[in-house]
């Protein structure tokens, strides 16, 4: 019931702002760069809390509708009166809303990483080699690459994990989107409905939800703007999964 309200409060704020705005729901996803079925399914009480990464961007693209209304209409109460709460003019009040906005993602990591472990800095990928193969992570680069820097907790035990930044919106409604960061481990083992790092007949690799349906494995997007591809059983000796996604870092502007 409690979901239910919040997602009521996000649809009506995300619908009048959008209405305010004169736009339609498909620009709306393209100017906060998400799918336009993500931007419907807000807009029908269906998704109640987007992350605070798509709140924020939500808040640039919609000047009728502020932040902290965002914030409490998503159920970050305690955020949201810290903002709402504050006695500064409205210039403060955005200021406030900015920091908090900055540091959220930072703070949600720390507690999560309390406690025993290291961060361990991991090859930052832009896109994976083209001679990479399941069994081949030691042939990444080291030394002349990007690093992240991630926590043990995060990878599994696999020390052969890797990163790589996304490129694209095809994972935009499994909260995967352009400029992130996904952790992927090419040791651990996928199951039905797993994302992964996939490459299909020599072309690029790419990152897909992976699903078996039968003698078939399908290539699902996650993003209505684009098409499934289904894998034969005589072309699944040319398809490599290259590894799971195990964690994705949000990317903060």
């Amino acid at each position: 019931m409690k979901e239910t309200a919040i997602a009521n409060s996000l649809r009506e704020i995300v619908l009048r702002g959008r209405l305010a705005l004169g736009c339609s729901a498909r620009e709306l996803a393209k100017r906060i760069g998400v799918s336009h079925s993500y931007v419907s399914q807000i807009e029908r009480g269906i998704i109640c809390r987007p992350s605070l990464l798509v709140l924020k961007r939500l808040t640039q693209a919609l000047p009728a509708i502020s932040y902290a209304d965002l914030l409490s209409a998503s159920g970050y109460c305690g955020v949201a009166e810290e903002i709402s709460g504050a006695a500064q003019s409205h210039e403060r009040q955005r200021a406030i809303a900015e920091r908090l906005w900055e540091v959220a993602g930072e703070l949600t990591r720390q507690a999560a990483d309390a406690g025993t472990g290291e961060f361990r800095s991991l090859p930052l990928l832009s896109s994976v080699p083209a001679s990479f193969g399941v069994a081949a992570a030691e042939s990444l680069p080291q030394n002349d690459c990007e690093s992240a820097h991630i926590h043990e907790r995060r990878l599994r035990g696999d020390a052969g994990a890797y990163a790589l930044r996304v490129h694209g919106d095809s994972m935009a409604d499994a909260g995967i989107l352009e400029g992130d960061i996904v952790v992927v481990s090419p040791r651990s083992q996928w199951k039905s409905g797993d994302i992964c790092v996939v490459r299909l007949n020599g072309g690029e690799y790419s990152i897909k939800r992976v699903v078996a349906q039968g003698e078939l494995i399908i290539l699902q997007p996650c993003n209505s703007r684009y098409e499934p591809l289904a894998v034969s059983p005589e072309c699944q000796g040319e398809l490599h999964i290259c590894g799971k996604v195990i964690h994705c870092e949000r990317s903060f502007p």
